[in-house]
């Protein structure tokens, strides 16, 4: 498991968010700037909080991230 997967796993609640995509505006800090069940919605979220370029990952479960 790579170090980003564990970053995201310590900083965001996987529960809170499993079964959706998150939108982070870094990979270092894991703030959560929009979410939704589609790529989309978590992009557009993370847009209108000011959020230009976000991160996404899909938290598919309690222990599984996807980063893309």
């Amino acid at each position: 498991m790579g170090s980003g997967v564990l970053l995201v796993k310590r900083k965001i609640k996987m529960n809170k968010y499993a079964g959706q995509y998150v939108a982070s505006d870094a990979p270092e800090n894991g703030n959560v700037v929009g979410h939704g069940t589609t790529p989309l919605k978590a992009v557009q979220m993370a847009e209108k909080n000011g959020c230009k370029t976000p991160y996404l990952m899909y938290v598919s479960g309690k222990d599984a991230v996807h980063i893309y």
